[in-house]
């Protein structure tokens, strides 16, 4: 079985998943800005050994404490492909223009930025599904491209959640509860987007539980019957 902890960033309210097995296998998914510590705690608490760090896309605040936890946990980033080479310039590939608004937010939260910027270690996957094993965890990795060209969708089963074991799918930035990942960023393409919502998002079981790079879990069910962009009520 399976078991989920969830760690929210004072950046941006970003979401960073732990999944662990009963076997001591956990994966780590967006190591978001100020989070390690806290992850650090909860994995030693526990007697865990990270198998994995995911990212569901480079954007900074999914990543801003990514070379902490290569270092911390001795593993590499993992990224699709073609959202690599975000993981060099989080910031840049962000804001091109040099608005600051993220590093801001960062230097708000109290987070050194120059020591969260490059992993020592980054491992790529390609853009097609990827089944990855670690330990007891299984993770299908789903191309999801649209809010960034490399956003990635991690489809994991077995995971207990209220006394029950349900089945997950970790959404990164692409689908929130009520709504979807803006399109206006560097990189971000809405009819991509639209292509994504209707074929890969479309083609999800209705009870996979949704958990958002931002806000509370949903369902894929409940997102269909609701959200404007999955009904059609609201375009990209």
């Amino acid at each position: 079985m399976l078991s989920l902890t969830t760690i929210t960033s004072t950046v941006l309210g970003a979401n960073c998943y732990l999944v662990a097995h009963d076997d001591g296998t956990c994966v780590v998914i967006d190591p978001s800005g100020g989070v390690v510590g806290a992850v650090r705690e909860h994995v030693e608490r526990h007697g865990l050994h990270v198998a994995a760090v995911l990212a569901t896309h480079g954007h900074v605040d999914h990543v801003l404490d990514a070379a902490a936890a290569v270092a911390a946990f001795d593993v590499p980033l993992t990224v699709a492909e073609a959202d690599a080479y975000r993981i060099a310039d989080p910031f840049g590939t962000l804001e091109p223009a040099g608005s600051g608004l993220v590093p801001a937010i960062a230097a708000a939260a109290g987070i050194d930025v120059d020591d969260h910027r490059v992993p020592e270690r980054v491992e790529t996957f390609s853009g097609v599904a990827t089944e990855m094993r670690f330990g007891g965890i299984d993770v299908t990795c789903l191309a999801a491209p649209g809010h960034t060209e490399g956003s990635t969708l991690y489809r994991v089963d077995g995971v207990e959640i209220d006394g029950q074991e349900r089945r997950l799918v970790l959404t990164g930035d692409v689908l929130f509860a009520g709504t979807v990942g803006r399109v206006d960023l560097p990189g971000g393409d809405a009819a991509t987007m639209q292509h994504t919502l209707t074929t890969v998002v479309g083609a999800l079981d209705g009870d996979l539980v949704v958990l958002p790079g931002h806000g509370p879990a949903t369902t894929i069910a409940r997102e269909r019957t609701t959200n404007p962009y999955l009904t059609g009520a609201a375009r990209l």
